[in-house]
């Protein structure tokens, strides 16, 4: 998240407002993030393993989580080239 701010800091008031449970915000959110990074870079972040869930094991925890330095670098590649 912290790398999105930082290409994105306009991001910041919606992340607010989707976290405490405004719908109309999170819809605007995911429409920004699928308009900036495409429908795989937002699925790339809805896969991104949270940070203070370290200890996913097995094969079932990799398919699900991408760390998330992997998703960060997709965003500043992304960033990079447009």
């Amino acid at each position: 998240m912290n790398q999105i701010l930082n290409i994105h800091p306009e991001y910041e008031h919606l992340m607010y407002e989707a976290y405490i449970g405004d719908n109309e915000s999170r819809r605007l959110l995911f429409a920004k993030l699928i308009e900036d990074y495409g429908l795989e870079g937002f699925l790339v972040l809805a896969r991104a393993a949270p940070i203070d869930n370290p200890k996913m094991s097995g094969e079932i925890g990799q398919a699900v989580y991408i760390e998330p330095k992997e998703a960060a670098n997709l965003f500043i590649k992304n960033a990079q080239q447009g």
